[in-house]
Protein backbone atom coordinates (compact mmCIF):
# COMPACT_ATOMS: atom_id res chain seq x y z
CA UNK A 1 0.00 0.00 0.00
CA UNK A 2 1.45 3.66 -1.25
CA UNK A 3 1.06 6.52 1.43
CA UNK A 4 -0.99 8.92 0.14
CA UNK A 5 0.69 12.59 -0.32
CA UNK A 6 -1.55 15.10 1.37
CA UNK A 7 -1.14 18.97 0.93
CA UNK A 8 0.30 20.78 3.78
CA UNK A 9 -2.41 21.91 6.50
CA UNK A 10 -2.80 26.14 6.11
CA UNK A 11 -2.44 27.15 9.53
CA UNK A 12 -2.64 30.74 11.49
CA UNK A 13 -1.11 31.58 14.63
CA UNK A 14 -3.11 33.63 17.45
CA UNK A 15 -0.93 35.44 19.80
CA UNK A 16 3.30 36.01 19.53
CA UNK A 17 4.16 36.07 22.74
CA UNK A 18 7.55 33.43 23.80
CA UNK A 19 5.33 30.10 22.81
CA UNK A 20 3.14 32.19 20.10
CA UNK A 21 6.68 32.76 18.64
CA UNK A 22 7.97 29.46 19.25
CA UNK A 23 4.90 27.85 17.54
CA UNK A 24 5.07 30.03 14.15
CA UNK A 25 8.76 29.61 13.88
CA UNK A 26 8.42 25.57 14.18
CA UNK A 27 5.47 25.24 12.14
CA UNK A 28 7.11 26.72 9.48
CA UNK A 29 9.97 24.59 9.34
CA UNK A 30 7.38 21.78 8.87
CA UNK A 31 7.15 20.04 5.43
CA UNK A 32 2.91 19.27 6.93
CA UNK A 33 1.88 23.03 7.58
CA UNK A 34 2.06 25.89 5.57
CA UNK A 35 2.28 28.69 7.79
CA UNK A 36 -0.42 31.28 6.39
CA UNK A 37 -0.90 34.04 8.84
CA UNK A 38 0.00 35.74 12.30
CA UNK A 39 -2.12 37.88 14.54
CA UNK A 40 -1.20 39.71 17.06
CA UNK A 41 -2.45 42.18 19.45
CA UNK A 42 0.53 45.04 18.20
CA UNK A 43 2.08 45.80 14.98
CA UNK A 44 5.68 45.68 17.14
CA UNK A 45 5.10 42.08 17.64
CA UNK A 46 4.62 41.26 13.84
CA UNK A 47 7.47 43.41 12.97
CA UNK A 48 9.51 41.59 14.97
CA UNK A 49 8.96 38.54 13.49
CA UNK A 50 9.13 39.46 9.87
CA UNK A 51 12.44 38.66 8.81
CA UNK A 52 12.52 35.49 10.21
CA UNK A 53 9.19 34.46 8.35
CA UNK A 54 9.22 36.48 4.88
CA UNK A 55 6.08 36.72 3.14
CA UNK A 56 3.65 35.49 5.94
CA UNK A 57 1.06 38.13 6.42
CA UNK A 58 0.41 39.17 9.76
CA UNK A 59 -2.99 41.28 11.46
CA UNK A 60 -3.97 42.86 14.29
CA UNK A 61 -7.39 42.13 13.93
CA UNK A 62 -8.64 38.31 14.31
CA UNK A 63 -11.41 39.07 12.59
CA UNK A 64 -9.48 40.69 9.79
CA UNK A 65 -7.50 37.73 9.67
CA UNK A 66 -10.23 35.53 9.64
CA UNK A 67 -11.90 36.78 7.02
CA UNK A 68 -8.85 37.47 4.80
CA UNK A 69 -6.20 34.46 5.37
CA UNK A 70 -6.49 31.32 4.02
CA UNK A 71 -6.11 29.45 7.06
CA UNK A 72 -7.77 26.04 7.72
CA UNK A 73 -6.13 25.76 11.46
CA UNK A 74 -5.43 28.00 14.24
CA UNK A 75 -2.77 27.79 17.01
CA UNK A 76 -4.08 29.55 19.74
CA UNK A 77 -1.14 30.82 21.42
CA UNK A 78 -2.41 33.79 23.74
CA UNK A 79 -3.47 33.42 27.52
CA UNK A 80 -6.51 32.52 28.45
CA UNK A 81 -7.73 36.35 29.88
CA UNK A 82 -6.49 37.61 26.02
CA UNK A 83 -8.41 35.07 24.68
CA UNK A 84 -11.49 35.72 26.63
CA UNK A 85 -11.72 39.08 25.87
CA UNK A 86 -11.54 38.35 22.33
CA UNK A 87 -15.36 37.56 20.43
CA UNK A 88 -16.48 34.46 19.26
CA UNK A 89 -15.01 35.15 15.77
CA UNK A 90 -13.91 31.71 15.02
CA UNK A 91 -17.71 30.93 14.90
CA UNK A 92 -18.92 33.54 12.63
CA UNK A 93 -16.42 32.39 9.44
Amino acid sequence: MTPKSLAPVKVGVLGLGRFGRLHALTLARLAEADLVALVARRQASLDSLSPELPGVPGWTSLEQALVESTAEAWVVACTTAACARRPDAAGSR
